[in-house]
């Protein structure tokens, strides 16, 4: 445990008590940063229930959708290079997307592009070893029909961070899971995260259950979802340390230069000028009077 003199409220630890004695939820792990530092890390469970492997702060668990504010980074910094612009047009590099020449990098970012969410697609069926590679997924949403036209309103889709992870691999000439250790893993020593097959590779990797009949049942390997399966939508592994470093970083105002900082974490808006309560991967809400920017990640 770390608590750097920061007062916290003492039902922390009771509230990670709880989640267990119901039995459904084999382990967690919970950081706090206050004023840009770490200030409590603990872990607690399990992270392995058959080998008895406990939880810590360095355990690396599955992100899910957290995995969108890397891409909207990576795709940010691509646009404060002069490589990237916020109001191409995706036909340049996805021509065969539906509406792709009337879609921008943008409308990606903050979810108004009309693109359907390819996981409820029945053209795609779950694979659970290897990696999946988005010229698939991408040839998957070429045949089916966008939602909605581009800007005309907000719906969440995983497809769009798909696309804007190709997009950046066309960009930079370099996969996916390099841009990420190159811009976002290694610069800010986050040494317990990964992607795709080879985070799931990381010694101690949180090992996946499922809840049936009020029983937790272990998920044999060869059933395990592909992480690759979701490329920019998701597919990261992070410990909570490590996600600590994450929101250090993004709170001290070191990824992005000022103005596209404030841009990163605005409200999208609609074609009609209408605002959004979604940014560029990361849900935007007021709480007490204060602005809260949060996602979950499943």
């Amino acid at each position: 445990m770390q608590n750097d003199g920061v007062v916290l409220n003492p039902t922390l630890g009771a509230v990670a008590a709880k989640a267990f004695s119901r039995g459904f939820t084999p382990g967690l792990a919970i950081a706090v940063v206050h004023d840009g530092k770490l200030i409590y890390a603990e872990g607690f469970g399990y992270a392995d229930v058959a080998e008895k492997e406990r939880v810590t702060p360095r355990t690396p668990f599955a992100i899910g959708s957290l995995t969108k504010q890397m891409t909207a980074l990576i795709a940010l910094q691509l646009v404060q290079e002069h490589r990237l612009g916020l109001d191409d047009g995706i036909a340049r590099w996805l021509p065969m997307l539906p509406n792709a020449r009337a879609m921008t990098v943008r409308e990606l970012l903050n979810q108004t592009s009309g693109l359907h969410n390819y996981p409820n697609l029945a053209e795609h069926r779950w694979p659970t070893r290897g990696s999946i590679p988005i010229a698939r997924i991408l040839a998957i949403l070429a045949k089916d029909r966008a939602d909605f036209a581009p800007g005309a309103r907000w719906e969440y889709s995983n497809s769009n961070y798909t696309a804007l992870a190709a997009i950046e691999m066309a960009v930079t000439a370099l996969p996916y899971g390099t841009l990420l250790q190159q811009r976002i893993f290694a610069p800010l020593h986050m040494d317990r995260s990964g992607f795709g097959f080879a985070g799931q590779a990381l010694p101690g990797v949180a090992a996946p259950f499922l809840l049936a009949k009020k029983r937790l049942r272990a998920v044999p390997a060869a059933q395990r979802l592909s992480l690759d399966l979701y490329s920019g939508a998701g597919g990261v592994v992070a410990s909570a340390g490590d996600l600590a470093r994450w929101d250090s970083a993004l709170l001290g105002g070191h990824l992005l230069d000022p103005a596209m900082n404030r841009l990163w974490w605005s409200p999208g808006r609609l074609a009609d000028g209408s605002a959004t309560n979604y940014g560029m991967g990361w849900a935007i809400a007021d709480l007490d009077g204060r602005r809260e920017l949060w996602h979950n990640g499943f």
